[in-house]
């Protein structure tokens, strides 16, 4: 995670170089408390680990033999059910939550 410092940031009101994405991750922790991952079926699950792994849409659709939209499909509604609002929220929460490991 990235550190903020004392500096003002550029004119960016105090917000660390990386801006409102970093702290989008923050959702993962409140989807961690709030027991959301209770909501996910197993085909998010699976998409959500993929995404973890670090494979794009296009590959999970791949392997999990279905086509592109349909991981979309899959990738936004579990990023609903969990209220994360990027990809890197979703990996923090799959590894916090247990739900994915590093290698």
């Amino acid at each position: 995670m990235v550190k903020q410092t004392g500096k003002s940031g550029g004119g960016r009101g105090g917000k660390t170089a990386a801006g409102p994405r970093a702290l989008d991750s923050e959702g993962a922790d409140r989807a961690i408390r709030k027991g959301r991952g209770d909501l996910l079926t197993e085909r998010e699950n699976e998409v959500m680990l993929f995404l973890a792994d670090g494979l794009t849409n296009k590959e999970a659709a791949s392997r999990l033999r279905v086509s592109y939209k349909t991981v979309d499909t899959h990738r936004t509604n579990l990023m609903k059910k969990l209220e994360i609002h990027s990809v890197t929220g979703l990996v923090k929460y799959a590894l916090l939550s247990h739900r994915a490991h590093l290698p």
